[in-house]
């Protein structure tokens, strides 16, 4: 291969060579001086080149699945805060939602909404939709992650999570398990607090 490359950086100097300042360079002195120097050079600089080739590479892709991460979080952080919102202006739970929307923020939420729901004897005011919005929540979320699943093997947990809820869900719905409506917004909202979590 270098024998080619050999080849091609000659007729190239040639070429340019004569283009320039015609046949009469290419008999001088200094041409084939300065033809052996670049030689000797070429082989440096291919490798310098297949070095900083290499490198940018790597942190290019670094920088794509940070920046495809970042998207997977901002998907997820926008689906449960939406859920927050809904239990704080809808359920009147009194969610204090100033702040990043983080996991401490789901947390903090979560925690909230539980005392209400104990408070209440588990027998909280919800209105007609809030099942309708937990399916909702859930299938925005599962498809944040749908859209990106070349991401499961840098975030394999957070996939997993995804999956675990999904399925859950799915089984309370089908009365394989029981869970009532707030005790599970209080599951989703735990799933979701890891999730996010692991992609901080």
């Amino acid at each position: 291969m270098l024998c080619g490359l050999t080849v091609v950086w000659c007729v190239f100097v040639l070429a340019v060579t004569v283009l320039l300042g015609g046949f009469r360079l290419i008999w001088q002195q200094a041409f084939a001086q300065n033809v052996i120097a670049s030689l000797l050079v070429l082989p440096l600089g291919l490798a310098i080149g297949v070095v900083i080739g290499t490198l940018l590479q790597k942190y290019s892709l670094r920088f794509q699945v940070r920046h495809a991460a970042d998207t997977l979080g901002d998907g997820v952080r926008l689906a449960t805060f939406k859920f927050i919102l809904f239990l704080k202006t809808e359920c009147r739970i009194p969610i204090d939602v100033a702040g990043p929307v983080n996991r401490g923020l789901v947390e903090r939420a979560r925690d909230v909404a539980q005392r209400s729901f104990v408070e209440s004897g588990w027998s909280f005011p919800l209105p007609p939709d809030f099942e309708f919005k937990i399916q909702e929540t859930v299938d925005g979320l599962a498809s944040c992650f749908r859209s990106l699943p070349d991401l499961r093997m840098a975030f394999p947990h957070s996939f997993d999570l995804m999956q675990d809820l999904e399925a859950t869900v799915l089984s309370i719905k089908a009365g394989s398990s029981r869970s009532d409506p707030d005790n599970t917004a209080l599951i989703l909202l735990h799933f979701a607090g890891e999730m996010i979590g692991d992609l901080e």
